[in-house]
């Protein structure tokens, strides 16, 4: 990771290909998000369970375009809005992260964030671009292994 943004780092590297299952919060306040990791990094961590809880600090604006031609909506309540598991992309447009998912453009402009597995036990940045790093170099001895042969 280039490390230049910790933030934009952590949804499209360390998450990359999972899923959202949840997102509930209010806005301004703090917002829960539940990841299903699709690179299998979680197995990495000894507490068992399959997700990543990311909890965004302080969200001051969260708004929705559902790419109806209506524009961005405000959400004061995401559990409100986020009904369904959603592959994403996540990119930084001025202080806004938007989410590209399912049910469209979800912008959340916040402080930063804090990383759980599902049993609660807190993750540090380090230890998830380690478990990432660890799943690809199994997935490319995986590959080499089946080049050759």
């Amino acid at each position: 990771m280039d490390g230049v943004d910790r933030e934009l780092d952590l949804w499209n590297s360390l998450f990359h290909d999972g899923a959202i299952l949840k997102m509930q919060g209010r806005v301004p306040g703090d917002i829960q998000v539940i990841i299903e990791p699709g690179l299998g990094n979680r197995k990495y961590f000894q507490d068992p369970g399959e997700n990543f809880i990311v909890v965004m600090r302080n969200c001051s604006a969260c708004e929705l375009d559902r790419d109806e031609g209506k524009g961005p909506e405000p959400v004061h309540d995401l559990g409100a809005v986020w009904d369904e598991p959603s592959l994403f992309w996540v990119y930084r447009k001025g202080d806004f992260l938007t989410f590209d998912c399912v049910i469209g453009y979800l912008r959340v402009k916040y402080e930063g964030s804090d990383v759980f597995l599902d049993s609660g036990s807190p993750v540090t940045f380090e230890e998830l671009e380690q478990s990432c790093r660890r799943w690809w170099d199994e997935w490319r001895a995986y590959l080499d292994k089946k080049r050759s042969t």
